[in-house]
């Protein structure tokens, strides 16, 4: 066989040999080096004497170049000396992921590219042997040079895992300060640069890692920027280029991350941009609108602004993606949610219009055949959905608003309509022992109570007032109980039920937690404080304008607490019962 037809298949096996079965070839190769080049010296002795033996080193020497070139050209990477012990793992992190392996004279023992863009910023390089600084110059400056790296998209992350008593803080500020230096001279100029010691990341994060094909400084990053905030998942940011994932970060407050200089955000339309569509989308003027916000963050493994607002107390959000400029969600007043492709569809959170129905009806023991309905419609009241039924039957008109989400009443009221005649019996038979005209105050309290399904040892605010209206003598019974208000008109003379209203007072509801009686069951302000202070990373000492207050929302007591650290407005929203933080957010003190 032909010594060129010999090298032709060679290389054909070796460019499709799994990369284990590569670094043994070069292994072994290199285990016979000494073999070869003795083979060499024999030949050179006797010079057209053994073709055989000159073809066979030849084709032996060929076998080590070009497993050597397929392992540096597939980025699988540069194996260490058998001998070398590892002092420190370092990765560096863009999109590229590479990993160097150094000993303790910080020469490289090892490189290797942890997904295909690192290979192809590792292509052509030859980095064993090298002190760290020159491959980590090699390395960056491949990445500036190939476009990973630039004004768009300007962050690097800088991972240190020192293995055997190396100092693993001091080599990473070296590193800072050698990539800064990189940046400083190339076309970006003012780079931004995450840093951090992995030294004491656990096994569950390296299996992450693994699993996601990722290096163990991503992996930490990424749970860095999910302690802060859980809406995300680890799967979704895994995706992401660092530079994104440091765009995320400053919403967030890393603790074992550092980080020098700013990312860059010109590879997207900016807020103003966003604003504008949703104004435009929401046929609002800017002036119309409070409070008013916008946040990059990231949905579904891409950037989006998120935009939030108020019109006349209504609630307005939007999701707009990034670089395009693109409605990709939206949830307005009167049209629920919405898609990228602007037409509204029902939130399945929604319970329908006809089960609104159904529990008024229910609750007012009046049958859906004898009802006339006068108006039945989603709306909004401090941007939270809720339904407004109202109907006639038998003379009396019934008005209700009903939580859209979970079908709790929030506000009922019923009026008997002038002149109406009607065919029920009254709510109490007339009391004439205390006066010929009037059933008394004190049987109008009865009344109300027993109406209301209370007991009066458990209401506070009691008034009871005999008035006058449309001609009609009645009394006005206002009381509070359980956080809720009721207001009564109970016909002076029969005792009939003329009107009824139940409406939650916040107030009343605040006042009620904090008696000895009935707050049992809460977490109290100072522990509300404690979560809000905690998941910050902050102590208190470290904060100012710190409060916490009840409040209620969608039927459930919460926590609403405060404060301000660092240039940051923190607002949290803390589940008054369990400690659950339900929702927060962290902006910029203006």
């Amino acid at each position: 066989m032909k010594h060129n037809e010999i090298e032709t298949r060679l290389k054909n096996a070796v460019s499709n040999a799994a990369p284990d079965v590569l670094e043994n070839i070069l292994r072994t190769c290199d285990q016979k080096k000494g073999t070869v080049i003795e083979m060499e010296q024999k030949v050179n002795a006797k010079k057209g004497k053994n073709k055989v033996l000159r073809t066979c080193v030849a084709i032996a020497a060929a076998a080590a170049v070009l497993v050597m070139g397929v392992l540096i050209g597939r980025g699988i990477g540069q194996p260490a000396a058998p001998s070398a012990n590892v002092a420190a793992i370092i990765s560096l992190d863009v999109n590229p992921s590479v990993e160097l392996r150094v000993d303790a004279a910080e020469k490289v023992l090892a490189a290797e590219a942890r997904n295909a863009d690192g290979a192809a910023a590792l292509e052509g390089m030859e980095l064993v042997g090298t002190q760290l600084n020159v491959a980590v110059n090699a390395i960056v400056g491949s990445m500036l040079k190939l476009g990973y790296i630039d004004e768009l998209a300007n962050s690097i992350l800088i991972s240190v895992e020192g293995v055997e008593g190396v100092d693993a803080q001091a080599l990473e500020n070296k590193l800072v300060a050698e990539v800064e230096e990189i940046f400083a001279q190339s076309s970006v100029g003012s780079g931004a640069i995450l840093s951090q010691d992995v030294t004491s990341a656990d096994d569950a994060l390296a299996a992450k890692a693994e699993e996601y094909g990722i290096t163990l400084g991503k992996a930490a990053l990424i749970e860095e920027i999910l302690a802060g905030n859980a809406r995300h998942t680890f799967e979704e940011l895994a995706g992401l280029s660092i530079n994104e994932l440091n765009l995320l970060a400053e919403n967030v407050s890393l603790t074992n991350v550092n980080s020098v200089g700013q990312a860059s955000d010109k590879a997207y339309i900016g807020t103003d941009a966003a604003i504008e569509v949703a104004l435009q989308h929401a046929g609002v003027a800017k002036t119309d609108t409070t409070k008013l916000e916008v946040e990059l963050d990231c949905e579904n493994g891409y950037m989006v602004y998120e935009v939030e607002f108020e019109v006349l107390g209504a609630e307005y959000e939007y999701d707009i993606n990034a670089q395009t400029g693109e409605i990709v969600w939206y949830e307005i007043p009167g049209a629920a949610q919405g898609g990228a492709s602007g037409t509204t569809q029902p939130s399945a959170d929604l319970i329908g219009e006809e089960k609104a129905k159904q529990i008024a009806l229910d609750h007012a023991g009046v049958q859906e055949s004898n009802a006339t309905f006068i108006k039945n419609k989603l709306d909004y009241d401090d941007g939270k959905p809720h339904y407004e039924i109202e109907f006639l039957c038998d003379g009396y008109e019934y008005d209700y608003e009903i939580d859209a989400t979970s079908g709790t009443i929030l506000k009922q009221e019923r009026e008997k309509k002038a002149g109406a005649s009607t065919t029920q019996q009254p709510a109490a038979t007339p009391n004439t022992s205390t006066s010929d005209t009037a059933i008394g105050a004190d049987r109008a309290k009865e009344i109300a109570f027993a109406h209301a399904n209370v007991q009066e040892a458990d209401v506070t605010g009691l008034k009871v007032e005999l008035d006058r209206d449309d001609g009609v003598l009645h009394y006005d019974v206002d009381f509070d109980c359980n956080g809720y208000e009721y207001d009564y008109e109970i016909d002076a003379t029969s005792g009939e039920i003329r009107k009824q209203n139940r409406e939650w007072d916040d107030d009343a509801a605040k006042q009620s937690s904090t008696s000895s009686g009935s707050s049992s069951n809460l977490i109290g302000t100072s522990r509300a404080k404690e979560i809000a202070l905690a998941h910050a990373g902050l102590s208190e000492s470290a904060v100012t304008q710190l409060k916490a207050e009840l409040d209620r929302e969608d039927g459930r007591q919460q926590y609403e607490v405060e404060f301000k650290a660092n240039g940051y407005e923190y607002d949290y929203e803390i589940d008054a019962e369990n400690g659950t933080i339900l929702e927060w957010d962290k902006d910029y003190d203006d």
